[in-house]
């Protein structure tokens, strides 16, 4: 009797550690599975990092890009302040690419600056696309951290669900990647951008794309509408 009863305690003791690591087991694959959907739902345009050249729309720059650091914030803030629109294109660009850096990009230093308000308003020059296009791409790459937020809130939404229908298919495709980077936050916000009437454009640009890549970005967009 007294054997089997240490039997059993073995036995449920066995069990009981196999029950916990294969709860563990389950957790840890939980954990990488939300780290990867979050990964999936929001995307930074790192292009200004892999490639030493750039074209942006209208404007192709056949030098090396210009690497920022923080210390530059106040010279950029100066120029997108301009009334000049090369030096709006220039520190534009400037920010876009600070922000493009693949580890710990200065998010908190560019919302300090208080420029956010300012590339909003650039989203609506419709004097120039590379500008728009610029303002577009910076507001990604804030989207894609945890200051999402922040776009919204500043009223980023409704200029990039217009630009949807640009003229220009690369300012499309970066607004399409901007707004899937804000329905990718939270349920909250992507029913803001639904509501804006971001869906009939977006599915506009899928049924008649300009190209592989606007396809591309426009059905992952798609896809955090739906999620």
């Amino acid at each position: 009797m007294a054997a089997f009863e240490a039997r059993k305690q073995t036995f449920k003791k066995t069990v009981g550690t196999e029950d916990g690591r294969r709860r563990r087991g389950e957790t840890t694959i939980k954990l990488r599975k939300e780290k990867k959907e979050e990964g999936l739902a929001k995307r930074r345009n790192l292009a200004a990092a892999l490639k030493p050249t750039e074209q942006t729309p209208n404007v192709t720059n056949s030098g090396p890009a210009v690497v920022y650091t923080i210390a530059d914030i106040p010279k950029l803030v100066a120029g997108v302040k301009s009334s000049e629109l090369q030096q709006q294109v220039d520190s534009t660009k400037g920010f876009r690419r600070l922000l493009s850096a693949e580890n710990n990009p200065p998010v908190d230093e560019v919302l300090a600056a208080q420029v956010i308000d300012i590339f909003v308003l650039f989203l609506s020059r419709e004097d120039s696309a590379e500008l728009q296009f610029e303002a577009a791409w910076t507001l990604t790459n804030i989207a894609s951290t945890d200051k999402t937020a922040v776009v919204v809130e500043h009223g980023a939404v409704p200029p990039l669900v217009k630009l949807l229908t640009s003229q220009n298919a690369d300012v499309r495709e970066q607004s399409a990647w901007c707004l899937g980077n804000i329905s990718g936050d939270c349920t909250e916000l992507r029913d803001q951008v639904l509501a804006s009437g971001a869906l009939e454009p977006l599915l506009l640009n899928i049924s008649q794309p300009a190209n592989a890549s606007l396809l591309r970005n426009c059905v992952w967009t798609l896809s955090n509408f739906c999620r």
